[in-house]
């Protein structure tokens, strides 16, 4: 199991492992099934350590579904 240790700091004085906010970002990527069981995960293990990085995983996931609607249309 890989460890990362990166941590970013915020002024609002919050912390989060950079590298699974790189993962949801990259999340777009794939497709949404893969993104939502990404995000459920994350808040399941209590991983999400900052309302920003939550916040930042559903604006990803809204982003996912906004590309498969333009793609269907």
């Amino acid at each position: 199991m890989e460890t990362r240790q990166t941590v970013v700091y915020f002024d609002i004085g919050s912390s989060f492992d950079s590298g699974r906010l790189q993962d949801m970002m990259e999340a777009r990527q794939k497709p949404l099934t893969q993104t939502v069981e990404m995000i459920g995960s994350l808040i399941r293990c209590c991983k999400v350590y900052s309302v920003f990085e939550l916040l930042s995983g559903l604006e990803t996931l809204k982003a996912s579904l906004d590309d498969q609607v333009t793609d269907q249309t």
